[in-house]
């Protein structure tokens, strides 16, 4: 499970930014993660979308007990799309943190929307 785990989060990260993706990609700022997950070029969507599903399979693993866990809990029935819409508030509504690094931001947003209790 922890070699899958740092398989996906290396092909999030590593993988080359899609063609046309001048506005969304590389991922090196909130800025281009919201550009992405707000595009309609399916591509750069699917590219976004691609790097918070990396992110919320990493906090799921934690949640699973694969890595040491925080407190944070993602519901099993929760689709990544609902995940997408957290990060894209989240982004919206935090416009002076869009120069952070965007896994940061996603981690930010999914532990603010997904705490246990």
């Amino acid at each position: 499970m922890k070699s899958l785990l740092i398989l996906i989060i290396a092909a999030v990260f590593l993988a080359p930014a899609t063609a046309g993706s001048a506005d969304c990609g590389p991922m090196t700022s909130g800025h281009n993660l919201l550009a992405c997950i707000e595009s309609s070029d399916p591509q750069l969507y699917g590219y976004g979308l691609g790097f918070i599903s990396g992110v919320t399979f990493a906090y799921r693993a934690i949640h699973d007990g694969a890595v040491k866990p925080e407190k944070i809990c993602i519901p099993k029935g929760v689709k990544i799309k609902e995940v997408k819409l957290v990060v894209e508030d989240y982004l919206s509504n935090h416009p002076d943190k869009l120069d952070q690094t965007p896994w940061v931001l996603v981690s930010e947003a999914i532990r603010e929307a997904f705490r246990c209790y």
